[in-house]
């Protein structure tokens, strides 16, 4: 065998030379890749807006509100309307239902309208007839305070012969009552001639006992025929 010289042996125990590594270089641009410029940031940041979340909450708030209010008010309303609904149903109630004392029957409920029919028509009869009565009494005082000026203007003097006859005649004169007698000699006056200065009309009246008994006149029915000839 050959002697190995130091030389060599130096030579071997030394590393051999690297080579340049092919394994780095793509992992390297993977990092370069991932890795965020400052226009990505710039964007993220742009693209992230709180104020418009924040005014969108805030109107999402507001619309809640705004329905649960108004929920609120429809519904106040319609338990106002169901009280007046339940206040006129029990006002028809009461006004439909009929005691058990007060109750009639049809033919009875017919009845007691004709009865306040009748005693309707007898009032207003009445009324009109205390009307009639009334107006004649006016116009007796009337007829009455012209008598009453007519006597005042009267001469006593130069009326000291007048008789009560002719006194009461020409008072019944001034009355508009126009006194006359038949042709025979009898003293009982048998017509009257009454004047109505109002209508401008005069009415003759037969006032003779004989025709008034005839017709069952009595002297309270003349005399008011008398007084509504005169009005």
């Amino acid at each position: 065998m050959s002697a190995v010289s130091p030389r060599d042996d130096s030579a071997a125990l030394m590393p051999p030379p690297s080579l340049p590594s092919t394994s780095a270089s793509p992992n390297t641009a993977a990092v370069d890749e991932a890795r965020l410029t400052d226009d990505d940031i710039d964007a993220l940041i742009s693209s992230l807006q709180p104020h418009e979340e924040l005014d969108q909450l805030r109107a999402i708030e507001k619309t809640i509100r705004e329905t649960q209010s108004r929920r609120r008010r429809e519904d106040e309303e319609m338990r106002a309307k169901m009280h007046a609904l339940d206040s006129a149903l029990s006002d028809l109630r009461k006004q439909s239902t009929r005691q058990a004392a007060d109750w009639r029957s049809l033919a009875q409920h017919a009845e007691t309208i004709e009865k306040l029919d009748n005693k309707n028509f007898d009032l207003a009869k009445k009324i009109n007839e205390q009307e009639s009565l009334l107006s004649s009494l006016q116009t007796e005082l009337l007829e009455l305070k012209r008598a009453a000026e007519e006597l005042e203007e009267i001469d006593v003097e130069d009326e000291s012969e007048m008789d009560k006859d002719a006194l009461r005649l020409r008072i019944f004169r001034g009355l508009g009552f126009l006194p006359s007698k038949s042709t025979d000699a009898s003293d009982e006056w048998s017509t009257l001639l009454v004047r109505s200065d109002t209508r401008n009309s005069a009415i003759h009246f037969d006032i003779h006992t004989a025709h008034l008994k005839q017709n069952e006149i009595s002297p309270l029915v003349l005399a008011d025929q008398l007084w509504k000839a005169a009005e």
